[in-house]
């Protein structure tokens, strides 16, 4: 038996290797005369319309006769039977067909066309006679030839449903071969399967074995297919069955795997899921890379080429699975239905994905499906929900429904399910929802809720998690660099072995970026993100009273509403749609920079800067306080490029940004929020609270722990590690942020309680890691745990070089009552000294010294205070007021700088309790002027006094 034959599983249906092998050349040798000169002569023949009469016609179609002879061309003889003529088609046909052994009645001379007229296989003859009734559809006598082609068809459905009538035949064997290998490929071929469906539909039959049968087949030769040579006609046949009715739940079935030991991988093994596996990603765990073979002995030049070669295939496939997707959707409610489960609980019994030891290598390879069915999923997801995102000023993306996910699974009034929720409703909220309370939901979703969230959990699962293993990756490497530096220094015999381990890691990176940087997918994923911070946006603005989604979109205005009440919406939406969100943004502007250029790059800034706007500053819009810190990253995005910026359109949009856009004024106290009043109030200590322990060491108490309490113990280090990498991680992204914005944006921290907050959170940091505490602290492997304090120190430092010039923020450091000593600046200059950064330390030096100075002065001015009038102090905190407002329902009067402190915790007048912002207040301008003039009185005053007393010295 020959290695195809072998291969395929239909052969084991034989009785007999020979039986096998005898079918698949007769098989060969139809396919041969399917094009002869016979078909041709045939359409000639009856293009004349001269000389070929309906009996002529038909005994071409059907190669038999009753007619005595002579014969022109091989016929079967049927004696016994009735003439031939249009009303006795459907009976000779039958006829025909019950011959056992037809050669034996073939008549006439010649031996072309001897084997096609006494063709034992009734399936194989049936479906030429329908090849040969295609052929003449056009010509004169093509209405006869449409009768013959509905014989066919009823012979052909007659022969699956009862095959004893054709002993040893195998009819579906037969018809399945043909489909395999002509199905997409022929149209007559394409035409009969349609017709023989649409028979079979209509007598109300269920679809025969052997559809189940070709689709298995089809699915397991594409399971071996690989980016480059994917065979096309395979996918035509799922297309096939994707624009059938009859057919189409086929596609759609969950897999029995799934139930039985509940593992997502089992998704890869199924039609649509083999589709889906095509990628330049490994299917299976442990096997080897296609592409980037041998990287460090290739030029940049070759992996672009390289790149651009995968982008161009993965592109073509998953065009093709959008295509079978959306035939799926519109072929029948009920394939609707079906795909959408079979999405839904595909994503739920991959969920693991997204666990933190599959994100660091685990082996759940063998439990989920792979990176790239998941990538591709979310690339396919993200076309479908194209008509709803692309174009946010037509408002679609307000139809998306945030109850969605907290509404138990529905059926509509045709029976088909109406909300694809899945582990939806067990994720973590924005907003915790209140225990032993009911979430509102509606009866209906319409596809564009479940298609957006449906989208959102795919691009979490695939694309997040593989850029969460790139940037895990990319780290990683850095780390094998440095040590094979090392190495190669000092002659280790191990270089090779780690050059060939570095080879293949560099190999798995560059497949990673080239499977989620597919620049078409890129596009269609920022656009979706654009809509996706819109509209998180509006559900934030919503009304708390107001329990439907709105119909129009809302500008978001500075002051923002009220955050008092948590608004429903909040309490159902995942989080996981903003750590798409900030993951994506940050792993584009990381490692694919360019792409924010683009066209969906720039429509994504300024519904970006909205959204961190309403978000991160306010834990009523976003509980987790990390997740709004780690928004400062995507902050990051926003930045105008500083220095040798190229400048052009992409600059122009983010300087229009901090400019023009009305959220902007409200950036910096949002900013300054999250990441001060967060460390003073003790959130973040509050949210690792359970994670907090402290191992046993240097005593025999560990060894004497339980085996399971010290796994238990060792897998909550680990998992410490890992926090105390990502929060250092992220606070050096945040001092970055905070470099950029007072470098480039200096003139934004000008309020008061701005500055306030600014220094006492600088001072904090910096004490944190200069003050004497410090000293003789030991940190081991804080490269493995990113923790740079000679870097954090200096980029600190140059925070203050950049706000020091001005009076408030100097005056704002000496009075930080919390951090602030005398001998605060002579610590860092030493450790600025040590580390190589002289020309900082003598500008901190500078600061240091106008930092004493309006120290000096402010206690100075402190002593005038004390003997000012009892109308002029700040009736809360006592002080001399220099900027005096009247409250507007209480009238009462007290300093600007105090009740702007006081409205970050109390949106009310301290008074009286009633609601109060800041844009309420008015100034007391009358006091004001009283106050100056008497400073000044005093301040001259003292002078005079100053004066007396060195001319009292110098006469002595």
């Amino acid at each position: 038996m020959s290695k195809k034959l072998q291969d395929n599983p239909f052969a084991a249906l034989f009785c007999s290797v020979n039986d096998a092998e005898e079918f698949s050349k007769r098989q060969q040798q139809q396919d041969d005369h399917f094009n002869s000169d016979t078909i041709k002569d045939l359409h000639r023949r009856s293009s004349n319309g001269r000389g070929l009469s309906t009996t002529d016609f038909l005994e071409d179609l059907l190669l038999v006769t009753t007619r005595p002879g002579p014969y022109s061309s091989p016929r079967v003889l049927l004696n016994d039977s009735e003439n031939l003529t249009t009303d006795t088609i459907q009976l000779l046909l039958f006829d025909r067909l019950l011959l056992e052994n037809p050669n034996s009645h073939v008549v006439g001379l010649g031996r072309e066309g001897r084997e096609e007229a006494g063709r034992v296989e009734v399936v194989v003859y049936l479906s030429e006679v329908y090849d040969r009734c295609w052929a003449a559809r056009d010509t004169p006598l093509s209405h006869v030839a449409k009768q013959v082609q509905a014989a066919v068809i009823t012979n052909l459905a007659t022969a699956l449903e009862q095959p004893e009538l054709y002993r040893g035949q195998y009819p579906d064997r037969q018809l399945c071969q043909i489909l395999l290998k002509e199905l997409g490929q022929k149209s007559a071929v394409e035409e009969l399967a349609y017709e023989l469906i649409k028979h079979l539909d209509e007598q109300g039959t269920t679809p025969p074995p052997l559809f189940d049968q070709l689709i298995d087949d089809v699915t397991k030769q594409l399971d071996q297919s690989s980016l480059m040579a994917v065979d096309y006609h395979l996918v035509d046949i799922i297309e096939f069955y994707a624009s059938s009715p009859y057919l189409a739940n086929i596609l759609v079935r969950t897999p029995e795997k799934v139930n039985q030991d509940r593992t997502g991988r089992a998704y890869q093994n199924t039609p649509l899921g083999s589709l889906l596996s095509i990628s330049c990603l490994t299917k299976h765990l442990g096997a080897s890379y296609e592409f980037f073979e041998k990287p460090s002995s290739q030029p940049g030049q070759v992996h672009k080429d390289t790149e651009n070669t995968i982008w161009r295939a993965q592109n073509n496939i998953n065009v093709r699975v959008y295509k079978i997707f959306y035939m799926l959707l519109k072929v029948s409610a009920e394939a609707k239905a079906g795909l959408l489960t079979w999405v839904e609980s595909c994503l739920a019994a991959n969920s693991g994905r997204a666990g933190l030891w599959h994100v660091q290598g685990g082996l759940q390879g063998v439990t989920y499906v792979s990176d790239g069915f998941m990538i591709n999923l979310g690339a396919v997801m993200l076309q479908l929900a194209q008509p709803f995102t692309q174009d946010l000023k037509t408002a679609k993306i307000l139809k998306v429904d945030p109850t969605y996910c907290a509404a138990p699974r529905m059926s509509n009034n045709n029976g088909v399910p109406g909300a694809y929720t899945g582990d939806l409703g067990k994720q973590t909220t924005l907003v915790p929802h209140p225990e032993n309370s009911t979430r509102s939901h509606s009866k209906e979703y319409s596809f564009i809720s479940a298609c957006f969230f449906l989208t959102h959990r795919a691009l979490h699962l695939g694309i997040q998690v593989v850029q969460q293993k790139l940037h895990k990756l990319s780290q990683e490497l850095g780390r094998m660099q440095h040590e094979f530096q090392d190495a190669s220094a000092q002659g280790s015999p191990a270089t090779e072995m780690m050059r060939s381990h570095m080879e293949s890691r560099t190999t798995s990176l560059l497949s990673l970026k080239a499977a989620i940087f597919e620049p078409n997918m890129v596009e269609s994923l920022l656009q979706f993100l654009a809509a996706s911070a819109e509209w998180l946006v509006q559900m934030a603005l919503c009304p708390p009273n107001q329990l439907s989604p709105p119909t129009a979109l809302q500008e978001v205005k500075v002051p923002l509403p009220e955050d008092t009440d948590v608004h429903i919406f909040l309490q159902c939406i995942p989080e996981f749609l903003v750590e798409t969100l900030t993951e994506t943004i940050s792993s584009v502007r990381r490692y694919s920079a360019p792409l924010l250029s683009s066209t969906g790059g720039i429509l994504i800034l300024p519904h970006l800067m909205s959204f961190i706007v309403v978000f991160m500053g306010s834990p009523k819009r976003m509980n987790n306080p990390h997740l709004r810190a780690h928004l400062a990253e995507c902050l990051e995005t926003l930045l105008p490029e500083s220095g040798s910026s190229s400048g052009g359109l992409l600059a122009g949009c983010r300087e229009h940004l901090f400019t023009k856009h009305p959220a902007s004024p409200q950036l910096v106290t949002a900013l300054i929020h999250v990441f001060v009043s967060i460390e003073m109030t003790g959130q973040s200590v509050s949210f690792e609270e359970k994670f907090n322990y402290r191992r046993p060491m240097d005593s025999g108490e560990w060894l004497n722990l339980p085996t399971t309490q010290r796994a238990e113990r060792e897998s909550s280090f680990q998992h410490m590690s890992l926090l105390a990498r990502f929060h250092n991680m992220l606070g050096a992204h945040t001092i970055q942020t905070l470099i950029r914005l007072t470098k480039e944006i200096p003139q934004m921290f000008t309020h008061a309680t701005l500055v306030d907050r600014m220094a006492a959170m600088l001072n904090y940091f910096l004490s944190t890691l200069v003050g004497p505490k410090q000293r003789n602290l030991k940190v081991r492997d804080m490269e493995k745990y990113e923790f740079r304090p000679a870097e954090t120190v200096s980029d600190i430092c140059t925070i203050y070089t950049h706000l020091y010039k001005s009076a408030e923020f100097c005056l704002a450091v000496s009075a930080d009552g919390r951090s602030y000593t005398p001998q605060l600046f002579s610590q860092a200059h030493d450790v600025l000294c040590r580390i190589g950064r002289g020309t900082l330390a003598v500008e901190l030096q500078l600061i240091s010294d106008k930092v004493l100075v309006a120290g000096r002065t402010h206690a100075e001015e402190e002593d005038i205070a004390a003997d000012a009038p009892e109308e002029f102090l700040d009736p809360i905190m006592s002080h001399l007021m220099t900027d005096p407002v009247i409250l507007p329902s209480s009238r009462l009067t007290c300093d600007r700088h105090t009740i702007a402190r006081h409205l970050l915790s109390d949106q009310t007048d301290p008074f009286n309790r009633q609601p109060l912002n800041m844009e309420e207040v008015r100034p007391n301008t009358e006091l004001k002027e009283r106050i100056m003039a008497w400073l000044k009185e005093q301040r001259a005053l003292r002078a005079r006094r100053a004066e007396a007393q060195e001319e009292m010295k110098d006469s002595n």
